[in-house]
């Protein structure tokens, strides 16, 4: 079985309307580099269950730096983002261990057809970045994430 998603990935800015920026009290999703997901969609993980990911998840796309976009992908970029966005919601949740996560990660942009030379540029980059992220999570955190992320077992399917 292969890694598969049930709809494209859709997502949003939240765009404010208001015409002075100085005096708003809302949180700008634009200036943080951050996206809404769209729709839920279901993402297969094969030989361990489906990821639920919730219509309005908060999301950066790949943590790629501006720096390497030439040599790497834009944050959005349609090869990698079904895998940026299932790494951030397994890491949100911590659904499996970190190594795990990193591992689908990369398993996901071979299935997308990223080259073997930048799917392990990206993998190493989570390896030695993502831990700063994962160690950041608290109990708080992580609860709030399942708000939007949910996981189905494949030994629950289908019962």
């Amino acid at each position: 079985m292969a890694y598969r998603i049930s709809v494209p990935v859709g997502i949003s800015y939240l765009m404010c309307t208001a015409p002075d920026c100085a005096n708003c009290k809302r949180e700008c999703l634009l200036e943080k580099g951050e996206v809404l997901l769209d729709r839920p969609m279901d993402i297969v993980l094969p030989n361990r269950g489906i990821l639920h990911i919730g219509k309005d998840f908060l999301w950066d796309g790949a943590s790629i730096p501006r720096l390497c976009w030439t040599t790497c992908y834009h944050p959005y970029h349609h090869r990698i983002i079904a895998a940026a966005l299932a790494h951030d919601a397994m890491y949100q949740i911590e659904l499996f261990p970190r190594e795990d996560c990193d591992w689908i990660f990369l398993e996901m942009l071979q299935t997308w057809g990223v080259s073997w030379y930048q799917r392990n540029k990206m993998y190493l980059a989570v390896r030695a970045a993502g831990g700063a992220v994962w160690d950041k999570h608290t109990q708080e955190s992580i609860e709030e994430g399942t708000k939007f992320v949910s996981f189905t077992p494949y030994e629950e399917i289908g019962t």
